[in-house]
């Protein structure tokens, strides 16, 4: 069923939002962000490109930041011209109470649809509300390697194909770390009806066997989710 990405995730009651995995998360942070009301930081825990388009206002960790504004706010440390590295916690404990919602860009994944954790990941704000790990539907039925996955090392032995079996590792694996609270798992890039039955059926098998979590499916780069 077509919902609104705002009523799946409950906005009203969860402000702290986190993103992991690979296959989308900034277009998500984006599109989720332009669809909330009042005050929303856009940020990072680890690196993410300087959001240009649909930003109100963009600083760099506290120059000249004199408190939340109406729309979307965007803030990190400049790693170098284009890149944002992590806020400081220091920040968030200072300022977030004044922003109506916050997400985070919690992972990192070198552009590349898929990946595995290592032991310090994924950087997940203790305060989070919910955390969304997203997954690709292109993977599924491809080969794990270097060419599709980031720190694919241990994986490639276990799993010949990306399937729903190894969907499953990841999500038990790294994909929310130690975080029990709100989970959901939401698949991304269904860009037509075939990979949307796709999706339906990889989150029917997962539902299987990780029940607690919630799924749904979609395509954040036409804002556009399902949640059956």
């Amino acid at each position: 069923m077509k919902k609104p990405i705002t009523d799946i995730l409950n906005t009203k009651e969860n402000k702290i939002i986190s993103i992991t995995g690979a296959g989308g998360k900034t277009t998500l942070m984006m599109d989720l962000a332009k669809k909330l009301q009042g005050k929303v930081l856009i940020t990072t825990s680890t690196k993410i490109k300087t959001p240009k388009e649909g930003i109100h206002h963009l600083y760099i960790e506290e120059k000249g930041f004199q408190g939340p504004q109406e729309g979307i706010t965007a803030i990190g440390n400049e790693i170098y011209p284009g890149k944002l590295g992590a806020i400081s916690p220091e920040f968030l404990e200072k300022w977030g109470d004044e922003f109506d919602h916050i997400i985070i860009e919690a992972d990192g994944c070198r552009n590349l649809p898929l990946k595995m954790w290592k032991k310090n990941e994924p950087v997940i704000y203790p305060k989070s509300d919910i955390v969304i790990g997203v997954f690709s539907i292109k993977v599924l039925g491809e080969q794990p390697s270097p060419k599709i996955m980031y720190y694919h090392e241990g994986l490639t032995q276990k799993f010949d194909i990306v399937n729903g079996e190894m969907f499953r590792y990841l999500i038990k694996n790294g994909l929310f770390r130690h975080f029990f609270n709100g989970r959901y798992v939401f698949i991304n890039q269904t860009d037509n009806q075939e990979e949307r039955e796709k999706a339906r059926e990889l989150i029917e098998e997962m539902k299987r066997e990780i029940p607690e979590i919630h799924y749904f499916y979609g395509s954040a780069k036409e804002g556009i989710y399902h949640e059956d």
